[in-house]
């Protein structure tokens, strides 16, 4: 079945090509997408490094018949049928070979040849029509109505499996208006070996403590169990060292490499006065005057951090990987007598290429649907009854995300960042759709 189609949901094709008076010839070719690849190398060593590829578009070869018995002037009206689908800017072509179709998105397009046969009833046309990299399967849900909790020590995570297609596709998370108006949130995938064992949270009890600062007993608005956060009383207010790992993470692991967009929850006593965090060598973050729990952003941290061989020579067996340095959070006072308290650390995947992380800043009303939609790479709010496309401001930082095939995909979720903290009570009900991409067509298992 060949058909051209206004998108996804029609139901009456605009052209059929498979059915009479159409018929679609052997010689017809669906290609596959160009690998781009930029290459690195001297005269000093032997071979190159692909430094960086992407797909590129795909050219469709369709050798099409039409065929009207007698009458030249209905073939040459189907001919122009043709003419109209091929030089729309943008359009779409169903292909179902099997059991599932695809959709191509193609550009525009003119015949590369036309024959005409018997009386002009009969003619053959060769086009070539460019067309996105990838065939589209239909619509699946990988995240159906979730409850994420915004609890650190059991949350903050869902775990998408048996993604659809050959590669990796953009994903689209919704959420509901009322539960992030105008709020900014941190989203990041996980998505590569096992990101179960990826270093996530670190208590701020299981370091090892510094300068005027201990651990505190049970607090219910701090995340874990038995004594659960640590505080800082600044008898010596100057940029000292408060909590420590002398590694990290604690236990070596290849899930470990990457880089980390890192979170600190913490606490003021006092809403006066100045204290500054900061994490490693990172530059200096200024802790908002509130005695609410703060959700605060501390900068990047490299695992294993400098330079990293990755595998082991030319076996591609990965390495575990740590942080000999370990991490170090400094603190400081420079007026007023607040303690600092603080909950736990929070480590985002944020690596380019197999990770992606995002800052998304929702659209400022509470009503309808937040829509971080990742094929389109924008942000918007849907109208809950007519679902049309409100015109509210949005943004966002970073990457759109991603979800592969044969991979357990981590979704880690933080509703309010470099704002009050979410209370640990708290949770957001996630729905996340993709659509799988094929170089061809989905196979029955898919």
């Amino acid at each position: 079945m060949l058909s051209f189609v206004a998108n996804q949901l029609s139901s009456s094709p605009r052209l059929h090509l498979h059915q009479g008076p159409w018929r679609v010839l052997a010689s017809t070719e669906w290609g596959f997408p160009e690998l781009k690849r930029s290459m690195s190398g001297s005269s000093m060593v032997d071979g190159e490094v692909v430094t960086s590829d992407s797909f590129g578009n795909r050219l469709i070869r369709l050798r099409l018949q039409v065929y009207r018995g007698g009458d030249p002037d209905a073939a040459l009206a189907e001919l122009e049928k043709l003419h109209r689908e091929l030089t729309r800017p943008r359009n779409m072509l169903k292909y179902q070979p099997a059991s599932k179709p695809v959709w191509f998105r193609t550009f525009r397009a003119v015949p590369e040849s036309l024959q005409i046969y018997r009386n002009g009833d009969y003619f053959e046309v060769s086009v070539e029509i460019p067309a996105e990299p990838f065939a589209y399967g239909e619509r699946e849900t990988a995240i159906n109505g979730v409850s994420i909790g915004m609890d650190p020590a059991s949350g903050m995570y869902h775990d998408i499996t048996n993604v659809k297609g050959d590669v990796e596709t953009p994903l689209q998370v919704i959420i509901q208006g009322v539960v992030a108006p105008g709020f900014t949130s941190a989203m990041a995938i996980r998505r590569r070996g096992t990101p179960s064992q990826m270093p996530f949270v670190v208590q701020a009890e299981s370091m090892t403590t510094g300068t005027n600062t201990s651990v505190q007993p049970n607090d219910p608005a701090m995340s874990g169990s038995g004594s659960n956060y640590v505080a800082t009383s600044f008898g010596t207010p100057t940029n000292e060292i408060r909590l420590s790992m002398s590694a990290f993470p604690a236990a070596a692991s290849p899930d470990a490499r990457g880089f980390y967009r890192v979170y600190a929850r913490v606490r003021r006593t006092e809403s006066s006065g100045t204290i500054t965090m900061q994490l490693n060598a990172n530059k200096p973050v200024t802790v908002p005057n509130s005695t609410s729990i703060r959700m605060i952003e501390l900068g990047e941290v490299a695992v294993p951090g400098g330079m990293d061989p990755i595998v082991a020579g030319p076996s591609d067996v990965e390495l575990p990987a740590q942080r000999s340095s370990g991490l170090q959070i400094r603190a400081a006072r420079s007026s007023g007598s607040s303690w600092l308290h603080y909950d736990c650390f929070i480590f985002m995947p944020a690596d380019a290429d197999t990770d992606r992380f995002a800052l998304v800043t929702w659209p400022n009303v509470n009503s309808g649907f937040h829509v971080f939609d990742g094929p389109s790479g924008a942000v918007y709010n849907l109208h809950s009854s007519s679902s049309a496309v409100m015109g509210y401001a949005a943004s966002f930082e970073g990457l759109p995300l991603m979800v592969s095939p044969g991979q357990t995909n981590r979704l880690f979720f933080i509703r309010k960042v470099n704002d009050l903290a979410d209370a640990l009570s708290d949770s957001v009900t996630v729905t996340a759709h993709y659509w799988p991409r094929y170089l061809y067509v989905p196979g029955v298992e898919s």
